[in-house]
């Protein structure tokens, strides 16, 4: 009788289960294995014991079969995601980070949180109501799109003469464009203090009669001058 360190010949186990006991501690070992006691297989041209073995991220079980960490796939175990998304995809990390392992996002400079999905616009953060003076979104680093076109695009406050949510409410003479009171009513504000008025109404005027009208049911209606009748008497 002779073993193979330790283990008799004629073991299951004998040689690491990998080769054949041919004499005192000298394996034949099958192919793809190796060392003394064919401990060592291969998987995908790494040896199992070298620590890039299976991507680093997983065990050389059998030749080219590898048992993956978690969060790890493929057969080489070089495959991984961040929060669903493939690490080699552009979109990964909200486009603005590197996925370095399973959902564990690097972020570029000025991109935050677990995704890489949160920037700043003019110091506010992208995912506050402030943003963007609370009037559009904070799409990349300092810009913002803004909701209307009344604005500064830099970081959407309004423009001079401006207001509202969309920026989009003007003023003719204190009265808001979208009031039923504007311009006296009798006209559209159509800009900054400046009135469309109907006809007979005088747009210098904030929509008020013309000189020489006077209002009355609903509408101007001209001055008539009363004509005096003179009576003369013959003799």
């Amino acid at each position: 009788l002779y073993s193979c360190f330790g283990l008799n010949f004629n073991d299951t186990n004998v040689c690491s289960t990998h080769g054949q006991c041919i004499s005192h501690n000298s394996c034949q070992c099958s192919p793809h294995y190796y060392s003394s006691n064919c401990s060592i297989t291969s998987c995908f041209g790494v040896l199992s014991n070298s620590s890039l073995s299976c991507s680093s991220h997983g065990q050389c079980m059998d030749h080219d079969q590898c048992s993956c960490d978690v969060g790890y796939s493929l057969s080489n175990c070089s495959l991984f995601s961040c929060f669903g998304i493939s690490f080699k995809d552009p979109n990964v990390c909200s486009g603005h980070g590197q996925c370095v392992s399973p959902n564990n996002c690097q972020c570029s400079p000025n991109y935050y949180s677990t995704n890489c999905s949160i920037t700043t616009c003019h110091q506010f953060f992208s995912n506050e109501s402030e943003v963007c003076s609370g009037k559009g979104q904070c799409m990349n680093y300092n810009e913002c799109k803004c909701n209307g076109i009344n604005h500064y695009p830099q970081n959407c406050t309004c423009l001079p003469n401006f207001s509202g949510k969309n920026c989009s409410t003007y003023y003719c003479h204190g009265i808001p464009n979208n009031s039923t009171n504007v311009c006296h009513s009798h006209g559209e504000c159509v800009s900054h203090n400046t009135c469309s008025c109907v006809e007979d109404f005088d747009e210098d005027q904030n929509c008020q009669c013309r000189k020489g009208h006077s209002f009355s049911s609903g509408q101007c209606n001209r001055n008539v001058q009363p004509v005096l009748f003179t009576t003369s008497s013959s003799f």
